[in-house]
């Protein structure tokens, strides 16, 4: 799923093979209160975020994959009511692909996405990740800058945003983190507390606040919010005391249990 800083959302589905071939759908909502839209595009999204108005997303031709060719993406532009357009295509080397989920904007409308290399996926890494910058204005190939990271590159789902002109993200470990490309790095701002419920981490599109849930030693769930750059509470923490009567606990089909798996900010 992507938000918007006007309320849009998007929400992608991994519909596989269809009579078309490989498709994504998705379900689009204008933050009007009008009934949502839907459509199709070929492909594997594999990132995607909103710019100027409309959404993008980061598309792999799935027949192009091979274990050591060039893949072929394209980035879409799915506007309200209209049908999906190919802003750009590209080829990138075999397991060159998005780390993130999700794609941060900028003021003049291009995209920044975390991607990394089958050596930044390796244990350990050889490779630090990439951030690619693509302009959604015109077609274009992505701008790769490869950064120098000790961090994981592994980021919950919608936990990477700009800020300021700087790129932000949260690694799966709780560093909140920030892109240098200047100097090529990464910087660590400040870290969330131990106790936070895996995976469900995200900023706010603006980059402002960093959400989180908080799991404590006695189970208590609580909503927290953060400033993104000084790790300071905005708001006071939230409970949740619902959440301890049903994560951990197995679902009805006795095959696995309940689970936290993503979090949105509320404003």
């Amino acid at each position: 799923m992507a938000e918007g800083t006007n309320g849009e959302r998007i929400v992608w589905y991994n519909t596989g093979y269809a009579d078309d071939g490989y498709v994504n759908t998705y379900v689009s909502f204008d933050g009007s209160g009008e009934p949502p839209t839907t459509g199709t595009v070929p492909g594997s999204v594999l990132a995607t975020g909103f710019c100027q108005g409309a959404n993008y997303a980061i598309v792999e031709d799935v027949d192009s994959v091979t274990w050591d060719g060039p893949t072929r993406s394209w980035l879409y532009r799915i506007e309200q009511a209209a049908k999906p357009q190919i802003v750009s295509e590209w080829t990138s080397a075999s397991g060159f692909r998005p780390l993130s989920r999700t794609a941060a904007c900028d003021d003049i409308g291009r995209l920044h996405v975390l991607h990394g290399s089958t050596g930044t996926r390796a244990a350990p890494p050889t490779d630090g990740p990439t951030l690619a910058v693509l302009d959604t204005r015109m077609p274009s190939e992505p701008v790769n800058t490869l950064l120098a990271s000790p961090y994981t590159w592994r980021t919950p789902s919608g936990a990477i945003a700009l800020r300021d002109g700087q790129l932000l993200w949260v690694t799966s470990d709780g560093d909140v983190v920030q892109a240098a490309p200047k100097s090529m790095g990464v910087v660590r701002l400040w870290g969330l507390p131990s106790a936070v419920e895996s995976g469900t981490v995200s900023l706010s599109p603006d980059g402002a606040t960093v959400t989180a849930v908080i799991r404590s030693t006695s189970n208590d769930f609580h909503y927290e919010q953060f400033d993104a750059a000084t790790g300071t509470p905005v708001a006071e923490p939230v409970p949740l005391p619902w959440l301890s009567e049903i994560v951990d606990t197995v679902t009805e089909s006795g095959q696995s249990t309940y689970r936290l798996t993503d979090v949105e900010s509320l404003r």
